[in-house]
């Protein structure tokens, strides 16, 4: 923890292979993801009438482990699995500017 923090810092090699190690691992959560909701073999179950019906408590427990692992990554690698902001805006008209109690306009 704190030593291997200490460790990535004073060595960069090891730093690096650690950063690229982290990555790949948040990479492997990405691919569980995307196995975890292509997997539906067990999305519908053969009621006792013989009627195919959709298994409700399956698909829901799979949508929250995608969930989980896709919050996790968005905290833990923001830049590649977080949501992208616009912090771009577009304003037209007049735009006021308030400072100190006087107000100018530009």
């Amino acid at each position: 923890t704190a030593a291997w923090a200490e460790w990535c810092r004073n060595d960069a090699d090891l730093g690096i292979r650690h950063a690229r190690a982290r990555d790949d691992g948040h990479d492997a959560i990405a691919r569980d993801c995307m196995a975890i909701a292509d997997a539906n073999i067990d999305d519908v179950y053969c009621a006792a009438d013989g009627e195919e019906r959709t298994n409700s408590d399956v698909i829901q427990r799979a949508k929250l482990r995608v969930e989980t692992r896709l919050k996790l990554l968005a905290k833990w690698d923001p830049k590649r699995y977080g949501d992208k902001l616009d912090v771009n805006a577009t304003v037209s008209g007049d735009i006021r500017i308030v400072i100190g109690g006087a107000e100018k306009e530009s």
